[in-house]
C-alpha cells in the first residue's frame, strides 16, 4: 500500500489548522432583524394618538390663558406682602391694591364698581369673594373712614392692619373670575348702584 497520498492529504489539512484567514471564506454574515417602527401601524392607533395630541394641546392652551388672565393676582399679592403693617399708609395702600384687583378682574364693570364707598363697597368685595371674606363689618367701616384721614391721624392698630391685609390677600386669591350677576342685575344696593353706573356710562358714551 502506497502511504504517500495519505501523507500528503494529512499535510494539506494540517496546514490550515488554527489559521483564521484560511477559514474566513467559510463564514456567513448575520442579517440583522428588521427595525420595528414606533409609529402606529393601524389607523385606529393613529387616530388615538391624534386625539391625545389634540387633547394635550387644548389643555396647554387653556392653562396658558388661565395663567395669563390671573397673573395680576400674584403681582398684587407681592405688592401686598411688601406693605408695612405698622405704617400709617396701610389703609390707602390696601385700598389701591383692591381697586387694581377689581379693575383687572372685571374690566370696565370693575372700574365702575371702584366708585362704590362705605357699606356698598364692602358688600361688593364680599359678594365677589363668594363669602370667603368679611369686609362688611365694623372694622371694615373703620378702615373706610381711616382712608380719608391723614396718615398721622390714623390710629396705630396693629391687629386691625394685620386683619385688613389678611382679608385682602384672601380676596385676591378667591374672588370670582366673572363679576357675579347679583353685582349688576341684582336687587341688592351694591348691584343696583353698579347697574346704575353702567347705564349712566353707556348713556354718556352714546
Amino acid at each position: 500500500m502506497n502511504a504517500l497520498p495519505v501523507l500528503q492529504a494529512a499535510i494539506e489539512v494540517d496546514s490550515s489548522f488554527g489559521n483564521p484567514m484560511m477559514k474566513m471564506a467559510q463564514f456567513e454574515e448575520l442579517s440583522l432583524p428588521t427595525e420595528v417602527s414606533l409609529l402606529p401601524q393601524t389607523w385606529g392607533w393613529a387616530l388615538l394618538l391624534l386625539f391625545i395630541v389634540f387633547g394635550l394641546t387644548v389643555f396647554a392652551v387653556k392653562k396658558g390663558r388661565h395663567w395669563w388672565k390671573n397673573r395680576y393676582r400674584k403681582q398684587l399679592i407681592e405688592q401686598l406682602n411688601s406693605i408695612d403693617s405698622s405704617g400709617g399708609h396701610v389703609n390707602c395702600d390696601v385700598l389701591t391694591i383692591l381697586h387694581l384687583g377689581v379693575g383687572a378682574a372685571y374690566g370696565v364693570q370693575g372700574s365702575q364698581a371702584r366708585s362704590l364707598t362705605g357699606n356698598r363697597w364692602l358688600e361688593f368685595l364680599d359678594l365677589c369673594s363668594g363669602g370667603n371674606t368679611l369686609f362688611n363689618s365694623q372694622w371694615g367701616l373703620d378702615w373706610q373712614r381711616a382712608c380719608w384721614m391723614k396718615p398721622e391721624e390714623v390710629p396705630k392698630t396693629q391687629h386691625q392692619n394685620a386683619r385688613l391685609i389678611a382679608e385682602t390677600r384672601q380676596w385676591l386669591l378667591s374672588h370670582s373670575e366673572q363679576l357675579p350677576s347679583q353685582a349688576i342685575n341684582g336687587s341688592d344696593p351694591v348691584g343696583q348702584q353698579a347697574n346704575d353706573m353702567l347705564i349712566n356710562a353707556s348713556g354718556a358714551k352714546s
